[in-house]
């Protein structure tokens, strides 16, 4: 007679720091990310932009998060997960700076990409680090 093999029993999944740093992280940039349609009127009004100018920042947003889909696995690669999330994080943060903080559309606009580039490479390094916890 043959014995079935014996399953594992699966592990409780335990939530750590870095568990909860990556919510943390994930929910700021959500935030972040659905902010930008909000505070276009507030951005087109200071920056005296038209319709066309205004909607350059979430084709570039949406360009930097495409980028991101292309690139984001290399990066992680090379520098490794725990550099790619905190280059994630800290380029986000100049991302949604200079779109808040600068007075010419160039750099608005290239907030908008910096932002959505490095913003969805620190979801993908979320991602990832909670698939593998």
């Amino acid at each position: 007679m043959q014995t079935l093999p014996q399953m594992e029993t699966p592990k409780a999944f335990v939530r750590d720091r870095l568990t909860w740093l990556g919510y943390l992280l994930g929910a700021s940039f959500a935030f972040c990310s659905s902010s930008l349609g909000p505070l276009m009127p507030f951005l087109r009004a200071d920056l005296h932009l038209n319709y066309t100018e205004g909607a350059y920042h979430f084709s570039a947003w949406a360009l930097g998060s495409l980028a991101s889909g292309i690139w984001g696995d290399r990066l992680m690669r090379i520098f490794g997960r725990h550099k790619t999330l905190w280059g994630g994080a800290i380029g986000g943060c100049i991302g949604i700076f200079l779109i808040g903080t600068m007075s010419h559309i160039f750099l608005t606009v290239l907030g908008a990409l910096l932002g959505g580039f490095a913003g969805s490479i620190l979801g993908q390094t979320v991602t990832t680090i909670m698939s593998d916890r």
